[in-house]
This record gives C-alpha cells, sequence and structure tokens, in this order.
C-alpha cells in the first residue's frame, strides 16, 4: 500500500461515524462518515450536510431495507466490491401447491445447444424436424439465450463468485444502491447478476428462482430510473423471456403477469425484437 493510499484510508478512519438503524429490528450498523463523499450524494446529504434531521443526530433509520443488503453496500463502498451470499435452497426440483407437480427440465437439448452457442463465434439455430409454432418456441428462446450470453459490462469488476450464488441479492442491492445513487454498485450488481445468471441458464427446472427474481425487480423497480429506463428490468425480463416456454406452463406465473402487466410488456417485447 503507497502513501496516498495510505493517507486515504487514515483519513476515513479519523472522520467521524454514523449509524444507521436497519431493518425491522433496527440493527444499528455504524459507518466513517466520509466513505461516501464522492460516491453517493444522497447519503453525502444525509450525513453531512448539517440541515437534514439525521445530519444533527448523528443517526438515521432504514428499516425498510433488509441488513444484510445494506451490509452489501457498505463493504462496496470500503472495498469497491461486496460478497455474493450463498444461495441455500435446493435448486434440483421445487414443487409448486398451485401447480401440484414438481418441475424438472423437459427440454433436455438446452444444456448441448447453450454449449456449442458459447464456443461458437457465429451461433446457428437448432435444426428441428418438425414446423410448428413449437419450433418457433424453442427457436426463439434458444437465441435469446444466445444474445443474453453476449451482453456486455464493459469488464466490470463484480462481486465474489460462488457456485450457488443468491441472484435475490444482486437485484436487491441494485435497487438500494440506486435509491441512493451508488452509480458503481449499481453497475457491479448488475453486472454480477448477469454473470451468475449465466451459470443458472442451462438449469430449466428452477423455475420458482425465476419468478422470484421477477417479482422483487418489477415490485421493487419503476419504468424509470436516473439516466432512463431500468437496467435490472430490462436484463431481468431478457432472461425471464429466454424461459419463456417454460414460465408459460406454471400458474405462478401466469398469476405473476396477471398482478403486473409490466412484466408481459416487457417480455413481449424481448420475444419480438
Amino acid at each position: 500500500m503507497n502513501n496516498e493510499s495510505t493517507s486515504y484510508y487514515t483519513s476515513i478512519i479519523k472522520s467521524p461515524q454514523f449509524t444507521f438503524l436497519v431493518g425491522k429490528d433496527r440493527t444499528p450498523m455504524t459507518i466513517h462518515a466520509s466513505i461516501v463523499q464522492g460516491k453517493s450524494d444522497p447519503l453525502t446529504a444525509m450525513i453531512n450536510n448539517g440541515l437534514m434531521k439525521e445530519s444533527t443526530t448523528g443517526v438515521a433509520i432504514l428499516d425498510d431495507v433488509d441488513v444484510d443488503v445494506f451490509g452489501g453496500l457498505c463493504e462496496h463502498l470500503y472495498t469497491g466490491r461486496y460478497t455474493t451470499p450463498i444461495c441455500t435452497a435446493n435448486d434440483s426440483e421445487k414443487t409448486y401447491p398451485e401447480d401440484k407437480k414438481v418441475i424438472r427440465s423437459r427440454f433436455s437439448w438446452i444444456p448441448y445447444l447453450n454449449r456449442r452457442a458459447m464456443t461458437s463465434t457465429n451461433p446457428r439455430s437448432p435444426d428441428f424436424n418438425d414446423n410448428n409454432m413449437r419450433h418457433a418456441q424453442l427457436c426463439i428462446s434458444y437465441y435469446l439465450t444466445v444474445s443474453f450470453r453476449e451482453l456486455n459490462f464493459d469488464a466490470c469488476r463484480c462481486a465474489s463468485k460462488t457456485s450457488t450464488p443468491d441472484i435475490i441479492f444482486h437485484a436487491r442491492l441494485y435497487v438500494l444502491a440506486t435509491r441512493f445513487l451508488v452509480e458503481s454498485l449499481r453497475e457491479q450488481s448488475l453486472a454480477s447478476l448477469h454473470r451468475d445468471l449465466e451459470q443458472l441458464i442451462d438449469k430449466t427446472s428452477d423455475i420458482g428462482l425465476i419468478i422470484d427474481l421477477l417479482h422483487v425487480t418489477y415490485s421493487l423497480t419503476g419504468k424509470s430510473e436516473p439516466g432512463g429506463g431500468s437496467a435490472l428490468r430490462e436484463l431481468v425480463s431478457h432472461y425471464a423471456a429466454s424461459k419463456a416456454p417454460e414460465l408459460s406452463k406454471h400458474a405462478m406465473f401466469r398469476e405473476l403477469l396477471e398482478a403486473s402487466s409490466d412484466i408481459g410488456t416487457d417480455i413481449i417485447m424481448n420475444l419480438t425484437t
């Protein structure tokens, strides 16, 4: 560590501390005030401007934020990265009472096609014998899978990698980063979500996980964010569109579409453009 880095961290440690009461239990979480400078204008104003109640008391209440997610924000502010939590759910198969059946892969050809797409610079469409609606659906799903893999995040430095990532955490952290305008974390959480969804794209059984991701994304975001549009919605709807033939068979997904027309609109746009 050079002298400049040492001076930077020394100035952080010497700065006043500020406490957030996080989650429904209002768990105290303390950071150094100077860590937010140049990284988040809303947090800087809350902590340092001397006009807001929080800046005079040194305490802010965030009872609508999960402790783990806020911890990811703090880790990023201090280190430039965050730790991807491990998903402990069994994703080999899931039973949903609405459908009264166990969801398993019905398209055994998808893993083969995905592997070929990863190694080919000019992937060709799957060669099916039947020329019907099913054929068209599977071809569209295949090409959306390929185009999802090809999305570019400009070599953004991702969060730590794990073999069983909690992808919902990335989405929730993106939402918090958007709320506090931490642009570096928005970019990192989006890139990390894309990386980890790529790991799951061959797993056609975990419909529940996709539905949960759609629900979190569309319930916590709007159509427009700073800079226009919603990058999170764009990414998640693209991924869901690649799984449309499977999703459409399940009651939980149909109920989600009835609750949010935005989801259906965005998926349709991915399927038709």
